[in-house]
């Protein structure tokens, strides 16, 4: 691979083939994902419409290597000055570390943050950068991966301040979202001609919010240049 540059998964198989390695398939899967996590090879730029695969040396070729006190230091700040207003519980969520780990990084950078209580939590966030209500666009038409929402655990509710969503298992891969409230459950679906977004409302929408969403996803075909239509029960 160091020979030829950035591969895509066949041309990969068929250099391990050639080695006599052969895999294809759920194996070949498996040994990227190992390559992968072993930080041996990462995402290349994509060629011809392909997913490729590059050497993870020629791709971050200077990586710094940092003591483990000082890695969650520095991902305590890049989170909380990211993602805030945030809490420690959502860093561990995001993160997958304990609590112990996320207070002992706080701890070395607290004085470069800003915090504030509310509702019995301490919610941390870059200096200055404290909410401030409402911003443009109002609505919002999202992946239910997107980090608006799964960046966060402990302060994820803040998308519902009613409490009409159900605090269960998604059931939809998408949502829409008002002045930062989540307000239903989407799918999109793209044909040849048009978008289309069939929402699920938690609760009865009214016009100025029906209005906003109309126009979050006018935007949203106007980027695909596809006719762009919201359905409603």
């Amino acid at each position: 691979m160091a020979d030829r540059g950035q591969l895509t998964r066949a041309e990969l198989a068929d250099e391990l083939r050639e080695r006599g390695n052969a895999g294809s398939g759920q194996m070949l899967m498996i040994l990227l994902a190992h390559a992968e996590l072993a930080g041996l090879i990462c995402s290349g730029t994509a060629a011809g419409g392909e997913h490729t695969y590059a050497l993870m040396a020629e791709r971050v070729a200077a990586s710094r290597r940092l003591e483990r006190a000082d890695a969650l230091a520095e991902l305590a700040l890049r989170y909380f000055t990211g993602h805030g207003p945030a809490t420690e519980q959502d860093l561990a969520y995001w993160a997958t570390l304990t609590l112990t780990d996320v207070r002992a990084g706080l701890r070395q950078v607290h004085d470069q943050l800003d915090s504030f209580t509310h509702d019995g939590r301490t919610f941390w966030h870059a200096p200055g950068q404290a909410p401030t209500g409402p911003q443009e666009p109002a609505a919002h038409l999202l992946q239910i991966l997107d980090e608006t929402y799964r960046g966060y655990q402990d302060s994820r509710w803040v998308l519902d301040t009613t409490g009409q969503v159900p605090r269960t298992r998604e059931t939809a891969a998408g949502m829409a979202l008002v002045d930062a409230q989540l307000l239903a459950a989407m799918r999109r679906s793209v044909s040849h001609d048009r978008v289309r977004f069939d929402l699920r409302p938690y609760r009865a929408l009214t016009p100025s919010e029906i209005e906003a969403l109309d126009e979050a996803a006018r935007r949203y075909g106007e980027y695909l240049q596809l006719k762009a239509q919201i359905t409603l029960p």
